[in-house]
């Protein structure tokens, strides 16, 4: 793990994301950039939305998820500042995507992708985050655990079923369903 101050912001960058990154410049170099540009367009929209919600950013995480940004929490967010700057990352993906799309661009896919994927309902993503600050509760984490496994079985299906042959998207779909697991089983106790 690699650990050092920039302008008062931790930036971690830890093993799991090198390893990922180096994977995928592996099996589709030609994406590698792209989808490291795609990455920090998302998370600069997270930090416009903090920015504009009266947040300063505190700790930023590369991970072999992706990228996370933790805030300096000077004050309480209400429940919509919170959805907004969730939100505020993938609405960045789907608008620049809209665009490069109208423009013609191949890379507006990779930007829609990214937008969608991270709205899906898994606890590190986008979506799930969001789905916690509207259900609040053991309950709701338990629809979650069910939405996830539900999810996770009917993409894989319709990506099977289309002939998707991706194995990173397996791959994150797994690890993703996996990381889920701990918290199905805390919730059985």
């Amino acid at each position: 793990m690699l650990s050092f101050r920039l302008r008062g912001v931790r930036v971690i960058i830890c093993f799991g994301f090198a390893a990922v990154w180096a994977l995928f410049c592996l099996i589709r170099a030609e994406l590698a950039l792209p989808l490291l540009l795609a990455s920090l367009i998302h998370e600069l929209g997270h930090a416009a939305a903090m920015c504009a919600c009266g947040q300063k950013l505190a700790v930023l995480r590369f991970w072999g998820g992706g990228i996370l940004m933790i805030p300096r929490r000077s004050r309480m967010l209400t429940w919509r500042q919170e959805i907004l700057i969730l939100l505020s990352g993938p609405g960045v993906n789907l608008a620049v995507g809209w665009v490069l799309w109208l423009t013609g661009s191949s890379l507006a896919w990779l930007h829609m992708a990214l937008g969608l994927w991270n709205l899906l309902p898994y606890r590190n993503l986008d979506g799930g985050a969001v789905l916690r600050c509207l259900f609040p509760g053991i309950r709701a984490q338990m629809l979650m655990t069910w939405l996830v496994c539900a999810s996770t079985f009917v993409l894989a299906g319709a990506c099977l079923a289309a002939g998707v042959r991706n194995v990173q998207l397996y791959a994150m779909l797994g690890y993703l369903f996996l990381w889920e697991l701990p918290l199905a089983q805390t919730e059985r106790i």
